[in-house]
């Protein structure tokens, strides 16, 4: 895996995810622009559809199943693990409901009868979701060092 990263084939694929994800852009009169469907080869849409399809019951799973064991065992009940529940639960509407809302405004966006506020809904929902998660992950950052510098 380091290996392939170094070579740069993960960085190019990630680079090409994100310019495939930010191929609607915004202009400043609010119309947008660009197509996935018509812009894009045949297999970076089906890397595209099936990242998304992977991806979303991963997420609710994985989240699930983090929010499940803690619920259930009684060991696992500390501070720290309320701070990985609380980002379990603010990562599952990013796997409910964010990731559904961007494939289907690159799928039909544009052509929807309110494709433009579909747009700007799905990208104010993203940056709250994903606001929300980073700084859940900021909060466990500061927890965990605060834990590890005041070791008794």
């Amino acid at each position: 895996m380091l290996a392939l990263f170094k070579t740069g084939s993960i960085s190019k694929l990630i680079y090409r995810l994100g310019s495939v994800i930010s191929s609607y852009r915004l202009m400043e009169n609010s119309t947008l622009e660009g197509n996935f469907e018509s812009n894009h080869p045949l297999g970076l849409k089906i890397l595209f559809y099936t990242a998304f399809i992977i991806s979303l019951p991963l997420t609710v799973f994985g989240n699930g199943f983090v929010i499940l064991a803690v619920v259930i065992n009684k060991k696992l009940r500390s501070a720290t693990n309320a701070l990985i529940v609380s980002l379990a639960f603010a990562d599952l509407p990013v796997g409910v409901v964010i990731f559904p809302l961007i494939s289907i405004t690159q799928k039909y966006g544009p052509s929807l009868q309110c494709g433009r506020q579909l747009c700007h809904s799905t990208i104010f929902l993203t940056e709250v979701f994903l606001s929300a998660s980073c700084l859940h992950l900021l909060f466990i950052s500061v927890d965990r060092y605060i834990g590890d510098t005041n070791m008794l």
